[in-house]
């Protein structure tokens, strides 16, 4: 059986690693669209210092064989042409890409996988058309990081054997985490199922419709803009130069006194450590001169 997984982090390098093992996997599409940072290398085995500033799909599809790399960031705008699978799992970061798969699988008539892991709590649910994400979650008021609450190996570890034994289980057409979320804390070893409401569903898709260009993501104060302004690596340096633009082969790195920005041949810009109106404000800047 072919599946797909979006989100080549911590969680979705594991649950790759434990996927890849089952004779039931014949292959593994793997979405994302972020390079390895050395945030990235105490959350993965997969990881080595070798591979800071290359394509997260791309470093994993080397090391596991059954894995098909497709670097793009998820939109509303390819998720048809990227997710031909019947069942996929969310590994990402963000509640707005959830949201958008959310919809996705509703209109599509699709079973997934949700996964998240934070601090030693993780989390795993299987949603189906008849039931919705947004029912139990919420936007969050606040988007903690990675890096400001932190986050164990072993709570990902644990997360991806859960989400392979669920896959085993939704093949066999007989689920175990529908309409419940499994919840374990690696640090006291406690595991629960909470019951989750069912709520009807309504058939608004907007986040299919939406153009979305800015994401929180999970990092350090990191914000990803989207555009539409396409340049070669060596175009952008170009274009960036009153920056001093580093290349870095995969994208363009400028660097501040407050953070740095990353901006990648396919119009994405990646700002860290910087507040949300300077991210902004330099976004706009950026994407003036590509």
């Amino acid at each position: 059986m072919k599946i797909t997984i979006i989100g080549a982090g911590g969680t979705g390098s594991f649950v790759c690693q434990e996927l890849a093992k089952l004779k039931q996997v014949s292959e593994i599409t793997l979405i994302d669209r972020d390079v390895v940072s050395e945030e990235n290398l105490s959350r993965s085995d997969l990881f080595e210092k070798k591979d800071v500033d290359k394509f997260k799909a791309l470093v994993v599809s080397s090391k596991i064989k059954k894995v098909i790399p497709r670097v793009f960031n998820l939109d509303s705008g390819n998720i048809h042409q990227l997710i031909k699978t019947k069942l996929f799992i969310d590994c990402t970061d963000n509640y707005e890409t959830r949201m958008l798969l959310d919809e996705y699988a509703r209109k599509e008539n699709k079973t997934w996988i949700y996964t998240a892991a934070i601090k030693s709590f993780g989390m795993v649910s299987t949603i189906t058309p008849t039931h919705c994400f947004a029912c139990f979650a919420k936007k969050p008021k606040h988007t903690y990081s990675c890096n400001e609450l932190g986050i164990e190996k072993k709570v990902l570890k644990l997360v991806a054997k859960k989400t392979a034994k669920e896959f085993l289980l939704l093949i066999k057409e007989k689920p175990a985490l529908v309409e419940e979320l499994w919840f374990v804390d690696s640090a006291t070893s406690e595991e629960k199922l909470i019951p989750l409401p069912n709520c009807k569903c309504n058939n608004k898709f907007n986040y299919l419709k939406k153009k979305t260009r800015k994401i929180v993501l999970c990092g350090t104060n990191e914000f990803l803009f989207i555009t539409n302004k396409k340049n070669t690596a060596t175009q952008l340096t170009t274009k960036l130069k009153e920056f001093a633009p580093a290349n870095k082969e995969l994208f363009v790195e400028l660097l501040f006194k407050e953070g740095k920005a990353r901006v990648f041949p396919d119009g994405r810009i990646i700002t860290t450590q910087l507040s949300e109106e300077k991210a902004v404000q330099l976004s706009k800047t950026i994407e003036k001169k590509l």
